[in-house]
């Protein structure tokens, strides 16, 4: 399966996100509610289509109960 690029890096994890989405038993919209951002946000996040910003991983992180690194692991630096 491949990545899906934004502004030639690649989208993070928006598998993960789904997948801790899925195990935590919420809807989308019970994640947009609980994390107070805009609806249609985590569906776009899921599929990798916007690289979520450093509010909305704290909210996301809160919200699922998830370790930070674990749901958003750090990206590794192509050049070394």
């Amino acid at each position: 399966m491949r990545k899906r690029r934004i502004a030639g890096k690649a989208a993070p994890g928006p598998s993960r996100l789904r997948a801790a989405r899925f195990f935590s038993g919420k809807t989308l919209d019970e994640i947009a509610v609980q994390s107070s951002i805009d609806r249609s946000r985590p569906s776009r996040l899921e599929r990798g289509l916007y690289p979520p910003s450093k509010d909305e991983k704290t909210l996301l992180v809160r919200v699922l109960g998830i370790p930070r690194d674990v749901l958003f692991p750090p990206e590794k630096d192509p050049e070394t």
